[in-house]
């Protein structure tokens, strides 16, 4: 039955501190419009443990694990193909309107491989499922209450290989969801975006990386003739 008011909560790797973060959250929040997706035995499990009552919070049970795993600290191929399908049931469920959105749970990324899913996480996988670029970002705010939001052009790629994925074209498409998402979803008529370099000190006009000059400020320039207050790149520590 649709309901867009729902948020789907995925249990995370049993082995973990998904399901106690799920609990304890649902302690001190409504219930309402709440959906666990996850083993059953293992939230109850959780629950009882934690002392919370979970009475009247809706459940998409997918299958029951030893209860052994819970809180083990010890992920496996197992609690990873459970981990996964409750991943991938909620963005199912909420391409076909079913759910407002996904609130997921820390995942060990070793056990999703163990169980034979080649998906380096969950934006990756979310990628793959609706076929459209993800934007992986963060809040934060100082002391003093100024807001802070970070977006990454790149997520899950080794050190080694990060230069290789740094492409004009993908760091557009970064920008201008993410310039997007900040007046549509958090109401900022003219957002202000400051993009960082690649390299230290944003490649220092070339001489310690070419990258910035060849990649990342060819796409702030498209950005900014299309009316975005947008500068950069500088150096990550200075941002």
């Amino acid at each position: 039955m649709t309901n867009t008011n729902t948020l789907a909560l995925t249990l995370g790797d049993v082995s973990g501190i998904g399901p106690e973060l799920i609990v304890r959250t649902l302690d001190d929040s409504p219930k309402e419009n709440i959906l666990v997706i996850g083993p059953q035995n293992i939230f109850e499990l959780a629950a009882k443990k934690a002392g919370v009552e979970t009475s009247g919070v809706k459940i998409l049970d997918t299958g029951s694990l030893p209860e052994v795993n819970l809180y083990s600290g010890k992920p496996n191929a197992e609690t990873g193909d459970v981990s996964f399908r409750a991943v991938e049931i909620a963005v199912k469920m909420a391409m076909e309107n079913e759910i407002a959105g996904i609130v997921t749970s820390p995942i060990a990324k070793s056990a999703w491989h163990l169980a034979g899913h080649d998906d380096p996480g969950h934006t990756d996988l979310i990628e793959r499922m609706t076929g459209r670029k993800t934007v992986m970002a963060f809040e934060g705010s100082t002391e003093s209450g100024e807001i802070l939001r970070l977006a990454l052009a790149t997520v899950h790629i080794p050190v080694s290989e990060i230069r290789n994925h740094v492409e004009t074209g993908e760091i557009i498409k970064t920008i201008e969801i993410t310039h997007g998402e900040l007046r549509s979803k958090f109401g900022i008529t003219n957002p202000r975006i400051l993009v960082t370099g690649l390299n230290p000190h944003a490649g220092e006009s070339g001489d310690l990386g070419k990258e910035e000059e060849t990649t990342i400020v060819p796409a702030i320039a498209h950005c900014r003739e299309t009316g975005m207050e947008i500068d950069g790149p500088v150096p990550g520590d200075a941002a």
